[in-house]
């Protein structure tokens, strides 16, 4: 019907505005769309509004026409908020008008205006009593305030060009207030805003993983910039700047304010992740401690999560599993109100207590999540960990690279630069069949891959068929196996051979001498590597013969 009457083709973002603003109302399409037809650029057309004025408000009465006007600056009409800006009259009117009207439904607690019916009466008071529509937004925010919801007043204050008083509100609603919200009224107060309004809109932005925003936000000097520059900093990766960013006093054992919680925060992730495990727990419990009393969802669920590596590298599963399930209730209670919890997510699922879908499908890119490439690379560490004891090379390996390529080297931390620079080929040697393999099983195992059968193999290695034998049945018992597949199965699993080594041995001769010279010369290279690398067990190994 649009684009009939309009007579070209409507865009998208025509129609999600006319479906926004005009709510399936038949005429006001109809004349939206001789609106476009004249060429005129997205929004209210002045015909729809003049169609409100003459067919709606003027064919009220007076009472029920001041009532619509007056309560047009609210984002919701409940009863005691109408009651409160516009007068008891002024519902009795709203009332009146809704049984009769479709332009205003009935609900609950109040009713709902139409948009088109909104903004045409706000536009009616802009244009006849400007006065009168300060007064009314003056009295929204006291009202609000007094209900204790600082946002909407946030909001009224600032369209009544009260700046200080909407920026008080915003100081007085962190941390409780959504954050994305008061990023929002932050870039509005902008460039009035005062050093406290910045603070708390960069707090408010690293909740939501957006340090960019925060960067911004940070560019004036107060008390509490140097906390929360601090947690700026562990979240673009910045461990060395961390520390000497906070310029809040730390001796106090319950911090008062959330910038002292953000403090020991930074300075307990930054004794985390340079391997100070003592004295990192003590911080990260008072800051944990203050944060849940605050109601500070974003410090509660980053001093959690960092709590589970700590309990982790200390060997406290209880711990670890307690404040792992902690961070993650806290946050999906209300995931708008803090970064995701990595390292409790993965330690959850590596553990099997809970499948939290953060497991990185193999061969993902790396990503970084909200919290920072700390905290990424410490839940790639716990997942390389659980492929290393189930003995998966290759799982072990992307884990390990995608820990590492998060991370900026000069900045990882001791704790970090030791768990993720083990070399990934020395994982065979903390198996225990590898450690009992001898160089001539390994020999007979890669033969095992190829596609002779065990008299060829026995011919090609110069030996007698029963002692091949008696060799493939001491493997398949060490590898606790009892087949041949299941062997090839588990050495590759075990980067013991490679894997799609059988296509490189169909490539060369059947019969050829090349074939076994060089399965025993890597064998033998192989096993010189695990020896080397192998933790004395107080057994002795049969010493390698040579082949």
């Amino acid at each position: 019907m649009l684009e009939l009457v309009a007579r070209r083709t409507v865009t998208e973002e025509e129609v999600s505005f006319l479906h926004e603003r005009l709510d399936g109302w038949a005429a006001g399409l109809r004349l939206a769309a001789i609106a476009l037809r004249a060429g005129r650029p997205v929004g209210l057309p002045q015909e729809i509004i003049d169609y409100i004025y003459t067919e709606v408000l003027d064919k009220t009465s007076p009472e029920v026409r001041s009532a619509i006007v007056r309560t047009s600056i609210l984002s919701e009409l409940r009863y005691g908020l109408v009651k409160a800006v516009a007068g008891r009259k002024a519902t009795q009117a709203l009332a009146s008008f809704a049984s009769s009207s479709l332009f205003l439904r009935p609900i609950a607690d109040g009713w709902v205006c139409h948009p088109a019916l909104k903004a045409a009466a706000t536009d009616h008071l802009i244009q006849t009593d400007p006065a009168m529509r300060q007064v009314l937004e003056e009295r929204a925010w006291h009202h609000l305030a007094q209900e204790g919801d600082l946002l909407g007043a946030t909001a009224h204050a600032f369209e009544a060009g009260m700046i200080s008083q909407a920026s008080e509100l915003v100081v007085d609603s962190w941390p409780l207030a959504e954050p994305e919200y008061l990023v929002e009224c932050v870039s509005q107060l902008d460039p009035e805003m005062d050093s406290p309004v910045a603070l708390v809109g960069a707090a408010a932005a690293l909740a939501r993983g957006r340090a960019d925003v925060a960067h911004q936000f940070l560019k004036k000097q107060c008390e509490g910039a140097g906390a929360v520059r601090g947690l700026l900093c562990l979240q673009i990766g910045e461990l060395a700047n961390a520390r000497g960013a906070i310029d809040l006093p730390l001796h106090a054992n319950t911090p008062g304010n959330w910038c002292q919680v953000i403090s020991h925060l930074v300075v307990g992730s930054a004794d985390l992740w340079e391997g100070r495990l003592d004295t990192a727990i003590k911080r990260l419990d008072v800051a944990a401690e203050a944060a849940e009393r605050l109601r500070y969802c974003d410090a509660l669920v980053r001093a959690l999560d960092a709590l589970v590596a700590c309990s982790v590298q200390s060997g406290n599963p209880e711990c670890a599993r307690e404040a792992a399930m902690k961070a993650v209730d806290v946050h999906r209670r209300d995931p708008s109100r803090s970064t995701v919890p990595a390292i409790s997510l993965a330690y959850l699922d590596v553990t099997g207590l809970q499948e939290s879908g953060a497991r990185p499908r193999t061969g993902s890119p790396p990503h970084v999540p909200a919290g920072g490439p700390h905290q990424a690379a410490f839940a790639e560490y716990l997942r390389a960990s659980s492929a290393r004891a189930a003995g998966d090379l290759v799982a072990y390996r992307l884990a390990q690279s995608r820990g590492r390529s998060v991370l900026k080297i000069h900045q990882a931390g001791a704790l970090l630069c030791a768990l993720l620079g083990d070399d990934p080929c020395m994982l065979s040697a903390h198996s225990e069949p590898v450690e009992e393999l001898t160089s001539r099983e390994l020999v007979v195992l890669k033969a095992l891959s190829g596609p002779l059968t065990l008299p060829e193999i026995a011919r090609e290695l110069h030996v007698s068929h029963n002692t091949i034998k008696t060799q493939v049945s001491s493997l398949f018992r060490k590898l606790d196996v009892h087949d041949r597949a299941g062997a090839l199965h588990l050495a590759r699993k075990r980067g013991l051979i490679l894997r799609g080594h059988h296509d490189e041995l169909t490539s060369q001769s059947r019969h050829g001498s090349n074939f076994v010279h060089n399965i025993i010369d890597s064998s033998s290279s192989r096993t010189k590597r695990v020896a080397a690398a192998m933790p004395t067990t107080g057994r002795s190994s049969p010493a390698p013969r040579s082949p």
